[in-house]
């Protein structure tokens, strides 16, 4: 979970941009067109609200039904015009490319997930839910770059209630967890096999709201089993490669290996930050000396 940089356009040009594909000649459209105007001010101030209480953490407090009314055809700016690849959407569609690659003008940037950190970004997630809060469709605010898998497990979900907290989804634009280490590592060798599994360090000296958050998000996202499957898919098979090769770490000291291994995970935490899966995993490695004899010969 990493924040990263909101929106540099507003609801202003969104909203705006997206009734203006609104096809006027035809009677019924054209009502749907001036039902839609007269909600201008409220949409944005609505946007207003919403930003305020993101910043609060009070998301919750939002009123989802303010716009219950006019719902379907809200949603349908976003679903129609806003994401739709067709060339005669292209004007509005260059919004929906800069979400995905966060602001940046070149639509082929490749950018990693906010959520797991791991897969590049290839849909545009509904912080609250368009279906909920349809007020929110197609604001920039509100729509978070994300990967197939966040996107596809976090679904509707918007809430809920942990102890005395209600707890929302770790928001990218709004969260900063700045250097809070959470995420680790746990490594075991059973049967040759190398496994690795994640988990939020729930021990960590902050405000429990903060570790409720990063909980729900981690687990709701199903990033536990997620990041255990990216590590055995690449990085673990190339580990017992690695141990058992005598161009490698064969002939190496443990107090060798550790180095070469807490070496690794300081490269990670530079290109990937420091809660992303690899580094969490070679920080775990370069703490287990117990393991290395064994992997040498496994």
């Amino acid at each position: 979970m990493k924040k990263i940089n909101l929106p540099n356009f507003t609801i202003n040009e969104t909203y705006q941009l997206s009734l203006q594909y609104i096809d006027q000649s035809k009677p019924h459209r054209k009502i749907i067109f001036d039902n839609l105007t007269a909600l201008t001010d409220e949409i944005f101030s609505y946007s207003d609200e919403y930003e305020e209480k993101a910043y609060q953490g009070k998301l919750h407090e939002l009123d989802k039904d303010k716009f219950e009314d006019h719902s379907e055809d809200l949603v349908k700016l976003y679903t129609s015009y806003f994401s739709n690849n067709k060339p005669q959407y292209s004007t509005i569609r260059k919004f929906y490319d800069l979400i995905l690659t966060n602001g940046n003008e070149d639509k082929n940037k490749i950018i990693k997930c906010p959520y797991c950190l791991s897969t590049i970004c290839s849909h545009v997630d509904h912080f609250l839910p368009e279906s909920v809060y349809s007020g929110l469709a197609v604001n920039p605010k509100n729509l978070i770059p994300s990967c197939h898998n966040c996107n596809t497990k976090k679904k509707a979900k918007i809430f809920k209630i942990i102890g005395q907290h209600q707890v929302s989804f770790f928001h990218p634009y709004y969260d900063d967890l700045g250097d809070i280490l959470w995420l680790k590592a746990n490594v075991t060798l059973e049967q040759n096999l190398l496994s690795v599994s994640f988990f939020v360090d729930s021990s960590l000296d902050v405000a429990k709201e903060i570790i409720h958050k990063i909980n729900y998000t981690f687990d709701e996202l199903g990033m536990a089993s997620y990041l255990s499957n990216k590590a055995a898919e690449t990085e673990l098979t190339t580990l017992m490669a690695k141990f058992r090769s005598k161009d490698f770490w064969l002939e190496l000291s443990n107090e060798e290996i550790t180095t070469t291994l807490d070496s690794d995970r300081k490269l990670f935490i530079l290109t990937h930050g420091k809660n992303h899966w690899l580094t969490a995993l070679y920080d775990e490695l370069s703490k287990r000396s117990d393991l290395y004899d064994v992997l040498k010969i496994s």
